[in-house]
Protein backbone atom coordinates (compact mmCIF):
# COMPACT_ATOMS: atom_id res chain seq x y z
CA UNK A 1 0.00 0.00 0.00
CA UNK A 2 2.86 2.33 0.82
CA UNK A 3 4.43 1.81 -2.62
CA UNK A 4 1.07 2.65 -4.24
CA UNK A 5 1.07 5.98 -2.42
CA UNK A 6 4.73 6.61 -3.21
CA UNK A 7 4.10 6.06 -6.92
CA UNK A 8 1.07 8.36 -6.94
CA UNK A 9 2.22 11.31 -4.82
CA UNK A 10 1.46 13.76 -7.64
CA UNK A 11 -2.14 12.51 -7.77
CA UNK A 12 -2.64 13.16 -4.05
CA UNK A 13 -1.00 16.59 -4.28
CA UNK A 14 -3.37 17.51 -7.13
CA UNK A 15 -6.28 16.09 -5.12
CA UNK A 16 -5.26 18.28 -2.17
CA UNK A 17 -5.17 21.32 -4.44
CA UNK A 18 -8.62 20.56 -5.84
CA UNK A 19 -10.07 20.07 -2.34
CA UNK A 20 -8.48 23.34 -1.16
CA UNK A 21 -10.05 25.09 -4.14
CA UNK A 22 -13.48 23.57 -3.43
CA UNK A 23 -13.39 24.41 0.27
CA UNK A 24 -12.02 27.89 -0.46
CA UNK A 25 -14.92 28.63 -2.80
CA UNK A 26 -17.31 27.23 -0.19
CA UNK A 27 -15.84 29.47 2.52
CA UNK A 28 -16.07 32.55 0.28
CA UNK A 29 -19.66 31.95 -0.83
CA UNK A 30 -21.24 30.89 2.49
CA UNK A 31 -23.76 33.40 3.78
CA UNK A 32 -22.86 33.69 7.46
CA UNK A 33 -25.40 36.46 8.07
CA UNK A 34 -28.48 34.30 7.63
CA UNK A 35 -31.20 34.73 10.24
CA UNK A 36 -31.96 31.00 10.30
CA UNK A 37 -28.41 29.69 10.65
CA UNK A 38 -28.59 26.17 12.12
CA UNK A 39 -25.94 25.17 14.72
CA UNK A 40 -25.11 21.96 12.81
CA UNK A 41 -24.48 24.03 9.70
CA UNK A 42 -22.06 26.13 11.73
CA UNK A 43 -20.26 22.96 12.91
CA UNK A 44 -19.98 21.77 9.31
CA UNK A 45 -18.65 25.14 8.18
CA UNK A 46 -16.14 25.14 11.03
CA UNK A 47 -14.98 21.66 9.97
CA UNK A 48 -14.62 22.88 6.38
CA UNK A 49 -12.62 25.94 7.46
CA UNK A 50 -10.32 23.79 9.62
CA UNK A 51 -9.95 21.38 6.68
CA UNK A 52 -8.99 24.31 4.45
CA UNK A 53 -6.36 25.66 6.85
CA UNK A 54 -4.75 22.30 7.69
CA UNK A 55 -4.59 21.16 4.07
CA UNK A 56 -3.28 24.58 3.03
CA UNK A 57 -0.38 24.16 5.48
CA UNK A 58 0.36 20.65 4.21
CA UNK A 59 0.14 21.77 0.57
CA UNK A 60 2.65 24.54 1.32
CA UNK A 61 5.05 21.98 2.81
CA UNK A 62 4.54 19.56 -0.10
CA UNK A 63 5.21 22.20 -2.74
CA UNK A 64 8.33 23.40 -0.90
CA UNK A 65 9.60 19.82 -0.60
CA UNK A 66 9.74 19.95 3.20
CA UNK A 67 8.69 17.23 5.59
CA UNK A 68 5.09 17.58 6.73
CA UNK A 69 4.60 17.99 10.50
CA UNK A 70 3.20 14.84 12.14
CA UNK A 71 0.38 16.55 14.05
CA UNK A 72 -0.78 18.40 10.95
CA UNK A 73 -0.73 15.19 8.90
CA UNK A 74 -2.67 13.31 11.57
CA UNK A 75 -5.24 16.10 11.84
CA UNK A 76 -5.59 16.26 8.05
CA UNK A 77 -6.08 12.48 7.87
CA UNK A 78 -8.73 12.63 10.59
CA UNK A 79 -10.54 15.50 8.88
CA UNK A 80 -10.46 13.61 5.58
CA UNK A 81 -11.97 10.54 7.25
CA UNK A 82 -14.65 12.78 8.79
CA UNK A 83 -15.35 14.29 5.37
CA UNK A 84 -15.64 10.82 3.81
CA UNK A 85 -18.10 9.74 6.51
CA UNK A 86 -20.11 12.95 6.02
CA UNK A 87 -20.34 12.37 2.27
CA UNK A 88 -21.25 8.72 2.87
CA UNK A 89 -24.05 9.72 5.27
CA UNK A 90 -25.30 12.31 2.78
CA UNK A 91 -25.21 9.73 -0.04
CA UNK A 92 -26.77 6.81 1.84
CA UNK A 93 -29.28 8.78 3.95
CA UNK A 94 -31.81 9.47 1.17
CA UNK A 95 -31.74 5.83 0.08
CA UNK A 96 -32.61 4.69 3.59
CA UNK A 97 -35.14 7.37 4.51
CA UNK A 98 -37.04 7.95 1.25
CA UNK A 99 -40.37 6.19 0.82
CA UNK A 100 -40.38 3.10 -1.39
CA UNK A 101 -42.09 4.81 -4.30
CA UNK A 102 -39.24 7.36 -4.60
CA UNK A 103 -36.32 4.99 -4.11
CA UNK A 104 -35.50 5.10 -7.84
CA UNK A 105 -34.56 8.78 -7.39
CA UNK A 106 -32.25 7.91 -4.50
CA UNK A 107 -30.09 5.69 -6.72
CA UNK A 108 -28.56 8.89 -8.12
CA UNK A 109 -26.94 9.44 -4.73
CA UNK A 110 -24.92 6.23 -5.16
CA UNK A 111 -22.71 8.12 -7.62
CA UNK A 112 -21.05 9.68 -4.56
CA UNK A 113 -19.65 6.33 -3.40
CA UNK A 114 -16.46 6.61 -5.56
CA UNK A 115 -15.91 10.10 -4.10
CA UNK A 116 -16.17 8.63 -0.60
CA UNK A 117 -13.58 5.97 -1.47
CA UNK A 118 -11.28 8.59 -3.00
CA UNK A 119 -11.48 10.89 0.05
CA UNK A 120 -11.00 7.93 2.41
CA UNK A 121 -7.84 6.88 0.51
CA UNK A 122 -6.71 10.50 0.59
CA UNK A 123 -7.15 10.53 4.38
CA UNK A 124 -5.16 7.31 4.61
CA UNK A 125 -2.40 8.95 2.54
CA UNK A 126 -2.28 11.82 5.03
CA UNK A 127 -2.33 9.54 8.05
CA UNK A 128 0.57 7.44 6.74
CA UNK A 129 4.08 8.84 6.61
CA UNK A 130 4.59 8.80 2.84
CA UNK A 131 7.79 10.21 1.40
CA UNK A 132 8.73 10.11 -2.29
CA UNK A 133 11.19 7.51 -3.50
CA UNK A 134 14.80 8.52 -3.11
CA UNK A 135 16.83 8.63 -6.32
CA UNK A 136 19.72 6.23 -6.06
CA UNK A 137 22.79 7.45 -7.91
Amino acid sequence: MKSFYQKSIQLWTITRGILILIFGIDALTTNYAQDQYHPLTFAGDLRNLLFLVVHGIICYHELRGKLKPFLTRALAGGLSFLLALSILYTAIGPIIFLPDNKSHIAIIYLAWIPVVIWVFLFGLYDAMDIQPFEDED
